[in-house]
């Protein structure tokens, strides 16, 4: 037991001589102890924001919808559905999205001269990002966010059907 005890004295020392807890400059080593007990803090791992977490959903939302979905004649499935397919695709995940109308070569251009829709997603309160719906991708250019814009599909199609006829009459 005395063994044992020796050990145990033994290791002790050592552990506080390598900790520093010993008073170095003393003729006879002094154990000293701590005056109060402290706690650290673990550090923390930053986690993504939900911003960040919307910002990932819609890319990976445009570019698989992207990598399935192609024009498949004029006039038949162009930037229009594809616009309102990413809207619904969006929409479900729970993050709010307009589908936009616009000329992206040309954000002053007069309403008839608009020949392209894409889908603004709100990634954060009022922070939108751009979704090139056709192209498959994010985008931050300035002339995706000019336009006509339409909270859902309803109000979307009787924009394009109030086109079609203001067409039909010129």
């Amino acid at each position: 037991m005395k063994e044992k005890n020796l050990a145990t004295v033994l290791l002790l020392t050592v552990l506080i001589s390598v900790c520093g807890c010993l008073d170095h400059e003393a003729e006879t080593p002094v154990l000293t102890t701590p005056t109060s007990m402290q706690t650290i803090q673990p550090i923390s791992i930053p986690t993504s924001t939900q911003e960040d977490t919307n910002i990932e959903i819609v890319t990976e939302v445009v570019e698989d919808y992207h990598k399935t979905h192609t024009y498949s004649a004029p006039d038949l499935f162009v930037c229009a559905d594809m616009a309102i397919d990413v809207w619904n695709m969006v929409e479900t995940q729970g993050i709010n999205a307009e589908i936009v109308v616009g000329n992206v070569d040309n954000p002053n251009a007069d309403w008839t001269e608009y020949d392209h829709a894409w889908v603004l997603a709100e990634t954060s309160p009022d922070a939108w990002l751009a979704l090139e719906t056709t192209g498959g991708y994010v985008t931050y250019k300035d002339n995706y966010y000019t336009g006509y814009f339409f909270e859902n599909p309803r109000k979307f199609k009787e924009y394009l059907e109030f086109m079609k006829e203001y067409g039909a009459q010129i």
